[in-house]
């Protein structure tokens, strides 16, 4: 696994949650920031140490109809040196906890609608393995109680 530093960390794994709540694959991403197809998908893979360019935040905040705020760390995020690096652990949809972030993500936008047919959900989410499926269904099952 490769390291990181937490900033560049923590705006991936937010750019990923807001991009899976949006239902855009990260090919899709790409083409839009005017990237190599494999952009994102280079950022998001944690084998790798690529990480977004500043210069693509606002971009990323066009892309997704909000502001670049909404994908920086909280004002009361922890400071820490620039140069820390850390485990690039990027956030999985077989994390039950980021897989909720998305489901509640998604109730609360223009795609709530989608919550009610599971096979366009995995569509909507781009779940194609069983063990991502099988996390989905259950947490959504949890969110519906």
């Amino acid at each position: 696994m490769e390291k990181i530093d937490r900033l560049s960390l923590f705006i991936l794994n937010k750019v990923r949650l807001i991009r899976l709540i949006n239902g855009k694959s990260a090919y899709q991403i790409s083409l839009e920031l005017g990237r190599s197809s494999n952009y994102v998908n280079n950022i998001e893979s944690s084998s790798q140490s690529n990480k977004y360019n500043s210069a693509d935040y606002p971009l990323l905040a066009e892309i997704f109809n909000c502001s670049i705020s909404d994908i920086l760390p909280p004002n009361d995020w922890p400071k820490s040196s620039s140069h820390e690096k850390v485990e690039k652990y990027v956030k999985s949809m077989v994390d039950e906890n980021f897989v909720e972030q998305i489901l509640m993500g998604i109730k609360e936008s223009a795609h709530s609608n989608i919550l009610l047919d599971e096979k366009a959900l995995l569509k909507h989410l781009n779940v194609v393995n069983d063990e991502e499926k099988k996390v989905v269904r259950l947490v959504l099952n949890r969110i519906e109680k």
